[in-house]
């Protein structure tokens, strides 16, 4: 058993299975193993084993982690934040055979399990590793923003009525005139890439949403100063494009599971209640309308497929980028259908599923109706599709009183670091990440060497 899977050279190995640890003890005599994971599901057995020899020298040694019964299910929901386990020479998943077969539907549950949960574990570590840097870039260029920001919370349980939020999909064209008749029926709330569309049509939102960090979410506001559009309120998060947090001139942020909010836990009473963490910017703005009181919640734009293989409504970032790339020999559909090709569907299928549990969840536990004015795109289980808006529900409500979250977030963050690297330790661990998966730094202690020195380096350079 050993020698069939020690020739991988891993560092690390999760073990399903403890039994009496004879099949585990050569791995911990192995120079190359750095680690080794015991997950036992089937408490029983690790009662009848306990005191025996194997075990208790198996369970003294360095390096040795051992999950029983639920503390099973507890380590699988935390291992997509345990990156340490990616330094080193890789790691190896093993169910021993003998126990697999007496204890098969336990050990299978949890082979599941454990095999989603390395997955989530590797393609967090490479979106977080890829994209360290650029957040953190983001990151420093918000916080000297003025004027004083808002909690996102200052907007919770003051409204009653319809909402509808709008996204940027194809349908929204169709849909765009009759939420411009009947405008002052609902309060409008849109996604950062719908803003173009519906000022092309005149409809203004009440509020914008954007959770994007990439810099290519300025398209979606370039051009839209002289209409107004920076006087828009919008809720935004403290890694959002900078040219997007910027543009807005009055801001409502939220947080997400991202480290830098660690670093405000001690300076912001109730940040938890701020952290709002989801795939698709259109969940956030349904958590938004929810939490807002809206009673019920349409839905325009949100097609999550490529109708008429379209991509996006006119007059949106993605509209005019084919058009102006469009020539005789390569017109403006061809290049929007190449980059749906390449794009695919997969993402758009994870966020209606995302969209699809909150309506299936928060939405109907508290009565709130959800409806779907789009005639076109996927259905969305849980909101039935409308041909008209519901004419009861003019919205009424405001705002709360403004609360002074910070006066400046550079002040928070200077007394979070205390201009070292101690307390920023959450975050240098991402972008040691970066220096692991992209620059193949095996040795995590070299990660971290590099991360902190780019970190307080980049810091000082942007201090105020």
């Amino acid at each position: 058993f050993h020698e069939t899977f020690s020739a991988e050279g891993a560092e690390v190995y999760l073990f399903i299975g403890l039994g009496l640890g004879y099949h585990i003890a050569p791995f911990l005599r192995d120079p190359k193993v750095k680690r080794v994971v015991i997950l036992e599901p089937v408490e029983e057995l690790f009662e009848a084993v306990r005191g025996c020899n194997s075990v208790g020298e198996l369970l003294a040694r360095s390096g040795v982690e051992l999950y029983i019964g639920s503390g099973v299910s507890s380590f699988l929901e935390a291992l997509k934040g345990r990156y340490d386990l990616l330094y080193g020479r890789g790691y190896r998943a093993v169910t021993y055979p003998p126990l697999r077969r007496i204890f098969h539907t336990q050990y299978e549950e949890v082979e599941k399990g454990l095999d989603k949960a390395l997955s989530a574990l590797t393609g967090d570590s490479m979106t977080i590793g890829r994209f360290a840097r650029l957040w953190m870039g983001n990151f420093f260029k918000n916080l000297g923003c003025k004027p004083v920001l808002q909690p996102v919370s200052c907007l919770s349980d003051r409204w009653q009525g319809t909402a509808v939020i709008a996204g940027a999909g194809p349908s929204l064209n169709g849909t765009a005139a009759e939420l411009k008749e009947k405008r002052e029926y609902f309060y409008l709330i849109a996604t950062d890439a719908s803003l173009k569309p519906l000022l092309g049509h005149d409809v203004r939102p009440d509020l914008v949403v954007s959770c994007d960090p990439q810099p290519e979410a300025l398209y979606h506001v370039h051009g839209l100063w002289e209409k107004g559009a920076s006087d828009i309120p919008a809720v935004l998060n403290p890694l959002s494009s900078p040219e997007v947090f910027r543009f807005f001139t009055r801001r409502y942020v939220y947080f997400t599971l991202h480290p830098t909010t660690d670093l405000f836990r001690s300076h912001i009473p109730g940040i938890d209640d701020l952290v709002i963490n989801y795939q698709a910017v259109s969940s956030l703005a349904f958590h938004l309308a929810l939490s807002m009181g809206f009673r019920t919640i349409c839905l325009a734009g949100l097609d999550f497929s490529f109708p008429g293989m379209h991509a996006y409504a006119w007059n949106s970032f993605f509209y005019e980028y084919c058009v102006l790339r469009g020539e005789r020999l390569k017109p403006p559909y061809t290049i929007e259908s190449g980059v749906l090709f390449r794009r695919g569907d997969r993402m758009l299928q994870d966020y209606r599923a995302e969209l699809e549990r909150m309506i299936a969840g928060p939405a109907m536990r508290r009565g709130v109706r959800v409806l779907n004015l789009s005639k076109k795109g996927l259905d969305i289980e849980g909101a039935p599709r409308t041909t008209a808006l519901p004419p009861d529900g003019r919205p009424s409500g405001a705002p709360g009183e403004d609360i002074a979250m910070w006066e400046n977030m550079c002040e928070v963050f200077t007394a979070a670091s205390q201009n070292s690297a101690e307390g920023l330790a959450p975050v240098v661990e991402t972008l040691a990440l970066r220096n692991r998966l992209f620059r193949n730094i095996s040795s995590r202690e070299q990660a971290l060497a590099l991360a902190e020195k780019w970190l307080l380096k980049r810091w000082r350079g942007f201090k105020v």
